[in-house]
């Protein structure tokens, strides 16, 4: 649908720790990680706390218009 009407919704929503990566989990988070900052961005990271690993996954991605799949 989000195609049929052009919409991006890279222009109106970002991953963040609060919104997105304090819900769900670690290797989830990883994978979000690998997938829009690169594989070696989150084998750097992988023994930090959740809570960490979610407001380092913010940074790595702030800007790279990485959306989760559901989007």
């Amino acid at each position: 649908m989000s195609t049929a009407i052009e919409l991006d919704m890279a222009d109106w929503w970002e991953a963040s720790a609060g919104n997105y990566f304090s819900r769900i989990t670690k290797d989830a988070i990883l994978a979000a990680i690998a997938e829009g900052a690169g594989p070696e961005a989150a084998a750097r990271i992988k023994g930090v706390s959740k809570g960490e690993l979610a407001r380092v996954a913010e940074v790595e991605l702030k800007d790279k218009r990485w959306l989760p799949s559901p989007f």
